[in-house]
């Protein structure tokens, strides 16, 4: 949000969406993306009404909190956190489970007073489904030889990404998991009245 935005902490942002419905706006990197579904979950999940401001990315999204034509918005630290670290943007939570190193003074969701509030955006490698499974189980373990190569750690550290690597079995679960999960939020944001 901008930096001379009335609210200072998470709980004084919730409290000004519900006590005037519909007078913020966010602004995302468009429908569909993480950065709105990560503004869905924190609507539903607060019961505040605030007015989309769809972008073509996050640095229209940012561009137009800024400008102050939108209030709040998602973002990613390696997008967005050199406009925090300047003071062009405040940031009031992380949405991971715990601090970034880059900005320590910042809490997570839960330490903010929000404790359901669970996001993580995540990339991952697929393959086409015909695929051996020796070649994916293979693919899988090479993968993961490259990320615990501590030199590719920190330059994603660095930009506030956490590298972590899976089973195959477990990253379709997740992939699951999510897709039941989201597809519940956006089928209950859909279903809202506008």
């Amino acid at each position: 949000m901008p930096p001379d935005a009335p609210f200072k902490t998470l709980a004084e942002l919730i409290h000004a969406a519900n006590a005037t419905p519909d007078a913020l706006s966010y602004s995302s990197a468009g429908v569909g993306s993480s950065t709105g579904i990560a503004a869905e979950l924190f609507k539903q999940l607060t019961g505040s009404k605030m007015v989309l401001v769809p972008h073509r990315g996050l640095p229209e999204s940012q561009i137009s909190i800024m400008r102050g034509d939108t209030n709040l918005a998602f973002t990613f630290f390696n997008v967005g956190g050199d406009l925090i670290q300047s003071g062009k943007l405040r940031a009031l939570a992380v949405t991971g489970n715990a601090r970034l190193p880059q900005l320590p003074d910042v809490p997570t969701f839960a330490e903010a007073g929000l404790p359901s509030f669970v996001y993580d955006s995540w990339f991952g490698m697929l393959a086409a489904a015909a695929t051996p499974k020796p070649i994916v189980s293979q693919i899988a373990r090479d993968l993961a030889e490259v990320m615990a190569d501590p030199a590719i750690g920190n330059q994603y550290a660095a930009q506030g990404v956490r590298l972590t690597t899976s089973t195959p079995e477990a990253f379709e679960a997740e992939l699951r998991s999510d897709a039941e999960r989201y597809g519940k939020l956006i089928v209950a944001a859909e279903s809202m009245p506008r």
